[in-house]
């Protein structure tokens, strides 16, 4: 499609285009921005919106402005939109917001939304719209955005991976891609960074590189293609003079906001006397208590500054309303598997929804339900904290601004209130806070309003130095110099002196970057051990189901390392765990101790860092996969849980189905095929024992089964209906549902996918294969009801080779050429496609840089020294003595 044919679009469509896929209005702000972007004024560098205001549209004004300047050779739209929020449940919401848009774009059949589609189609130079992914680095091949400069693309992310890929050292990617990531991220791209607040370390280093990005310091003057960040949150802070884009007056006057705007949300506070950790999970649970007294008060939020407490008041709601009222957990380090199964059950307490529960609905949480969660609660429980942090908090009671009598109460410990009593998570703001609210609070009888309106004219005139002791700490970031900058670029070697990238993340003295840490219940702690034979059964176990982000818990790094030491002592693991850093650090000892349990790195099967390490081998990045049995335990199904000793649910199957159309596998082991235990269950030793007794059974159903049908060619087919024929009950339910899913696909008129029945599992005395237990592998994938194309993996090929997280990436070899030669060396064996004539890569390389600056509207000055850096890239291959080490073919030079 060219762009003289490409569909009118215009800023009269946003409307339009924003009820097709929404089904309401935008607000007039939302417009209004469309607006300002098609008249040239550029993006807002600040915007200052209050809570319920809908800044995560601004998601969709980037799309919709990027298909606006399709056909525009200046293009000041950027092709890549990055929202950044140093809060993964909220980078998890953002992502559904923009899987959807990605979906629905991707279908559209006529309308707004198809003019859209095509126009991004146009810049694409492919089928895809948009991609839309949630970065959270090392999985290899899981994120096919990378493939392309010119492929628009919605990204969420954290701080960590944004920051760390941006600065040339993407933790968890492979040294080859570091530049790619970097490159990708420090061109065409609109950086939303969402609740700023939460990010100032970062913020500062975003405004460092576009210092280095300017004129000033460019050996070429000014960039081709935009580069721009927006920082956006309700409690942005004092910025230096810069006017923000905030609400106007039609905004006040619209319907829905207006209600917002005005609901009043009633506060009283409460000193408890007592100590913090056991007085204040009491206290806290008594008042949820007193709140359910009210049959019109059905959805209640408790938050509190750290995650031990949370679990401690969960548990003493557990036991104090039983079935009476439904309680979820909601902390920060948590799989996104089991936080989209907790978000199902937040879905009728959304924004707007209607009917609201019947049965009251209790969400315990800490600082992760506090900012861009889209939950309307009627009460809220919370701790004590900076001002920023609870106007944040009471943000998510009555959002929707419904005509209802909201209720909240501020709970504090007069051991919180002494003079030497530091809070480790936000120091001397919360008793600064707390003093002044208790201020405005006699002054107002028992009335301390804290609705968006009621507070805004209780701080309109308020002194700026008065305002800043009761806010949340913003560290500084150190100034990015050029010779800091130098210092990142260097990625192969690494300069002996590394930079210390936490410092321009989260500023000194805050928590480090974290690890990914994945549970699987067909391992065993044998499979974590240093020799080959382990490594290579973990290797082959894990390569045909490998692991995926949504089914790993990231905490630092020391966090983890702490862990996985403790083990070996049955020592706490933590203590002041929180879900933002904590502001008092100690020195991390945990990369000097030794000994502790083993885990294993996954980096991809064919990289040879894939291995066993020590904890005090853990590093930025990584993510490592453990035993789910109790010998580890570390989880539950609300999250991060490092004292527990319990088995952790093995979520493997459910993260890796929306994936099975490209690559699939299902692990046939009694572990998994089994139910859950109950809790009843394991509240006796009976109980325990009827459990082993039916995972017993069922490992030697598998052991006859498997030795019975192995060599069968319908044998795979046979296994699933044996298991199938026997009671459901005691099946897990998602091991059920995808048997019944893929023998409906196996035993139907369709194609029959290609399936295999492979057996990594090692017997610990013999080594032999182990009979009970085999996998299930569908090579090229299978076809189940609810996977999407959308998020597939894209197998490699010569428009779609691998490029994102491994170090498969080269494009030297079979996956982007045709050379056709015969061989007659000592190489004879190694088939021609394997390999790339010198001249041929450089004109495909060469042929490729063309077509991306031409998508791109790179000018004519640009595209011809990316042409001639792509043509000469490879020339130091040409030394006869490489030729000899690369193939040991004499007369013929290869790339």
């Amino acid at each position: 499609m060219t762009s003289t044919s490409l569909p009118s679009l215009s800023t009269h469509d946003f409307d339009g285009y924003y009820n097709e896929l929404y089904g309401y209005a935008p607000f007039p702000w939302q417009t209004r921005l469309v607006g300002q972007l098609a008249t040239g004024q550029g993006w807002p560098s600040v915007m200052d919106l209050p809570t319920g205001s809908g800044k995560t549209a601004s998601l969709d004004i980037a799309l919709f402005h990027l298909a606006l300047c399709a056909d525009d050779p200046a293009r000041p739209a950027p092709m890549r939109i990055v929202l950044v929020v140093d809060r993964r449940l909220i980078v998890d919401d953002a992502f559904r917001r923009a899987e959807e848009i990605a979906e629905k774009l991707q279908n559209a059949e006529d309308g707004i939304l198809k003019t859209v589609a095509d126009r991004l189609r146009h810049l694409a130079g492919g089928d895809i719209p948009v991609m839309a992914r949630a970065l959270r680095g090392g999985m290899p091949l899981e994120h096919g955005w990378a493939t392309s400069p010119h492929q628009p693309t919605i990204l969420c992310s954290t701080v960590d991976q944004v920051g760390s890929r941006l600065l040339f050292r993407g933790y968890g990617i492979s040294d080859r891609m570091k530049p790619v990531h970097a490159g990708l991220f420090g061109n065409d791209c609109l950086f939303l960074l969402d609740e700023v607040h939460l990010s100032e370390p970062f913020r500062q280093t975003l405004s460092g590189i576009a210092r280095l990005r300017s004129e000033n310091w460019r050996e070429t003057g000014t960039a081709d293609r935009p580069w721009q960040v927006v920082e956006m949150s309700a409690t942005p802070g004092n910025r230096g003079g810069q006017e923000p884009f905030a609400l106007a007056d039609d905004d006040r006057q619209d319907r829905t906001l207006k209600s917002r705007l005005e609901a009043t949300k009633p506060v009283r506070l409460d000193t408890i006397k007592g100590t913090y950790k056991t007085a204040f999970p009491t206290a806290a649970a008594a008042e949820v208590g007193e709140l359910l007294k009210d049959d019109n008060t059905k959805a209640i939020g408790v938050v509190v500054n750290r995650v031990a407490t949370a679990r401690q008041i969960f548990e003493q709601l557990r036991l104090q309303l039983g079935e009476k009222a439904d309680i979820k957990l909601m902390i920060g380090p948590a799989r996104a598997v089991d936080r989209d199964m907790i978000a199902e059950d937040l879905d009728n307490i959304r924004t707007g929804h209607k009917p609201r529960p019947e049965k009251p609905l209790i969400v315990v949480a800490t600082q992760c339900l506090e900012a861009g969660v889209d939950i309307d609660l009627d009460a809220l429980v919370t701790e004590a904290a900076p001002l920023d942090a609870l106007r944040q908090r009471f943000g998510r009671v009555n959002r929707a601004g419904r005509d209802i009598a909201a209720k909240g109460s501020i709970l504090i410990t007069d051991e919180q209130l002494r003079k030497r009593y530091a809070d480790p998570v936000y120091g001397d703001a919360v008793k600064a806070c707390w003093d002044w609210l208790n201020k405005q609070y006699s002054e107002n009888d028992d009335v301390l309003d804290f609705g968006i309106n009621g507070m805004n004219a209780r701080l309109q005139d308020m002194d700026p130095m008065a305002l800043a002791p009761m806010l949340a700490e913003r560290p500084d970031a150190p100034i990015l110099r050029p010779v800091d900058a130098d210092t990142c670029f260097q990625t192969a070697p690494r300069p002996a002196v590394a930079t210390d990238l936490t410092l321009y993340l989260h500023g000194p003295q805050r928590q480090p970057a974290g690890v990914q840490i994945i549970w699987r219940g067909d391992l065993e702690r044998r499979h974590m051990g240093e020799s080959d034979k382990y490594r290579r059964q973990t290797l082959d176990i894990l390569s045909l189901l490998p692991p995926r982000a949504t089914e790993a818990i990231e905490v630092p790094v020391p966090t983890a390392r702490r862990w996985l030491q403790s083990l070996g002592d049955r020592l706490p693991a933590d203590t002041d765990a929180s879900d933002v850093p904590l502001l008092i650090e100690t020195d991390d000892a945990s990369e000097r101790k030794s000994g502790g349990y083993r885990a294993f790195r996954w980096r991809g099967r064919d990289d040879e860092n894939s291995r066993s390490v020590w904890p005090n081998e853990i590093r930025p990045g990584d993510v490592i996969v453990v035993p789910a049995s109790a010998n580890y335990g570390g989880a539950s199904q609300f999250g991060w849980n490092p004292d527990s000793m319990e088995t952790v649910p093995d979520v493997a199957d459910r993260a890796a189905r929306p994936y099975a159309r490209s690559k699939a596998a299902f692990r046939l082991h009694a572990a998994l095929l089994v139910r859950a235990i109950t809790d009843e269950e394991k509240t006796s030793e009976e109980g325990l024992k009827a459990h082993e007794k039916l995972v017993k059974k069922w490992s030697d159903r598998l052991e006859k089964w498997l030795a019975e049908y192995r060599e069968e060619t319908d044998g795979p087919a046979r296994i699933v209906d044996s298991i199938l024929s026997n009671t459901a009950e005691e099946l897990d339910p998602d091991a059920h549902k995808w048997l019944e899913d893929a023998n409906a696909i196996l035993n139907g008129t369709g194609p029959k996918p290609k399936i295999e029945l492979v057996f990594p599992y090692g017997d610990e005395a013999t080594d032999d294969v182990l009979p009970t237990a085999a996998i299930l592998a569908f090579p090229g994938g299978i076809k189940l009801p609810d996977t999407l194309n959308a998020i597939a993996d894209n197998p490699p090929t010569a428009d779609n080779p691998p490029s994102t997280e491994d170090d498969q990436a080269s494009q030297t070899r079979a996956n982007i050429n045709d050379a056709t030669a015969t061989d007659t060396g000592e190489n004879a064996d190694i088939e021609p496609s394997d390999r790339e004539y010198l001249n041929r890569h450089s004109r495909r390389v060469v042929a490729a840089i063309m077509r991306a600056a031409k998508h791109l509207g790179l000018s004519d000055a640009l595209t011809d020294a990316l042409c001639r850096a792509a043509w000469a890239h490879d020339w130091g291959k040409a030394d006869p003595r490489f030729q000899s080490l690369l193939y040991s073919v004499l007369g013929q030079t290869f790339a």
